[in-house]
């Protein structure tokens, strides 16, 4: 698309390319895309691409870079704070996960389902057990998140 020079990629077409580094960890191609954006895009207008981006270092290994992406974001969305606590999580740092946690609550958003899951499975992780079981016993009361707690207490348990 981008050598014959007849068409530029959308948005959407961007985080599709992302979508498929991250899952077949092809960091090069990855930091190619995100240098393109960077040269003919203006990343703050466009969240869904710099979550993608979270999503893509992170699986890719290189939480760093996504920590610096999440926070270029000038606007973040409960994507993106949900996206860079996954990437700590699957990289055993639940403290770090923890303090996002925090941090997206401060900004006044409010987490879903997915996004509490997250949260016991960066616990899980990180051996922290503990700290994922407290988390899971306040969900109910302070998030009304009855039906998706079994399943979070089954994750957290393994």
């Amino acid at each position: 698309m981008l050598k014959d020079g007849s068409s530029s990629p959308n948005a959407f077409t961007i985080s599709c390319a992302l979508m498929a580094c991250a899952r077949l960890s092809v960091l090069r191609f990855g930091r190619e895309i995100h240098a393109y954006v960077f040269r003919n895009q203006s990343e703050a207008e466009i969240l869904f691409v710099n979550n993608c981006l979270i999503d893509m270092y992170s699986k890719c290994g290189h939480i760093d870079a996504a920590q610096k992406v999440f926070y270029r974001i000038p606007q973040k969305n409960y994507v993106s704070f949900t996206s860079l606590m996954t990437g700590y999580g699957m990289h055993g740092r639940g403290e770090d996960a923890l303090s996002i946690f925090a941090e997206m609550h401060k900004s006044g958003l409010s987490p879903d389902g997915v996004t509490l899951l997250v949260l016991l499975y960066a616990c899980s992780h990180s051996g922290m057990v503990e700290q994922g079981l407290r988390y899971f016993e306040t969900m109910g009361k302070d998030y009304g998140l009855v039906l998706v707690l079994n399943t979070m207490l089954v994750l957290l348990i393994r």
